[in-house]
């Protein structure tokens, strides 16, 4: 059964019986799609806490209102997903802790049938979004943590890494600036162990006018072509052996 039909079964409580005929506040009742234990109301439905067994193995146990979960609660699939939190009108809606069958789990706002609202998904390899999220996905400002060490903090665009962000890697290296799809694109800063390049960037490569600041107080300038560099220009700087400006160009074929 998908998450939407069983969210939406926990709202199909149907018409309870009482075979017993008990009129104490706690019943135990047989209804429509499974059976009841707890608190019910005048019009014999569950009504303040109790416990929902579905026939399709699913449970809900915690808060009724008017026969159908409202408030604390807990909600328990049948593949043994577990729903804990807030719910309203008989679907998770509010504050909730999901952890599904798979071993991912899942704290934040949630609505309806996805987490939406601020939260944080934690997977079992160790990867961890933190942020906003918008219909089941990481959306607008949000962390990312990888397994290896690898974090990134920006935008996203429907589950994309997309818009501003940074990325710092185990190495120390980071990349700045525009990303579109995951890869930095336009205007953009990447520091490196050899130094700090700044301009702009293409599918995560250097690509047309790139200024490199060396470790060595160097800057070089230069046109990037597929991550290469042509022809470039060396400021050495002021108190360097080659004098305080002296510019020196070199040509190097692509590839060689």
């Amino acid at each position: 059964m998908t998450l939407k039909k069983t969210l939406i079964l926990f709202l199909l409580l149907g018409g309870c019986t009482d075979p017993t005929n008990d009129r104490s506040p706690v019943r135990n009742l047989h209804c429509e799609y499974g059976k009841y234990t707890g608190e019910i109301n005048a019009k014999n439905v569950p009504h303040g806490k109790g416990k929902y067994t579905y026939s399709d193995g699913c449970v809900y146990e915690g808060d009724f209102i008017d026969g159908l979960p409202h408030g604390k609660g807990k909600g328990i699939k049948a593949d043994g997903s577990v729903f804990e939190g807030d719910f309203m009108c008989g679907v998770p809606y509010g504050k909730v802790r999901i952890t599904y069958a798979d071993g991912i789990i899942y704290e934040g706002e949630y609505t309806d049938i996805w987490p939406h609202g601020k939260g944080k998904k934690l997977y079992p390899d160790g990867t961890i979004y933190e942020g906003d999220w918008w219909r089941g996905g990481p959306h607008q400002k949000v962390k990312m943590k990888c397994p290896d060490g690898t974090v990134y903090e920006g935008d996203f665009v429907l589950a994309k890494i997309q818009g501003k962000g940074k990325l710092t890697y185990p190495d120390g290296s980071i990349v700045e600036g525009e990303f579109i799809e995951g890869w930095q694109n336009g205007k953009g800063k990447r520091t490196c162990p050899d130094g700090v390049y700044r301009g702009t960037f293409r599918n995560g490569k250097q690509q047309g006018k790139i200024k490199k600041e060396c470790n060595d107080g160097k800057i070089v300038y230069g046109d990037f072509v597929n991550c290469k560099m042509p022809i470039a220009t060396i400021d050495y700087g002021v108190g360097s052996e080659r004098g305080r400006r002296n510019v020196y160009v070199f040509r190097k074929t692509p590839g060689r």
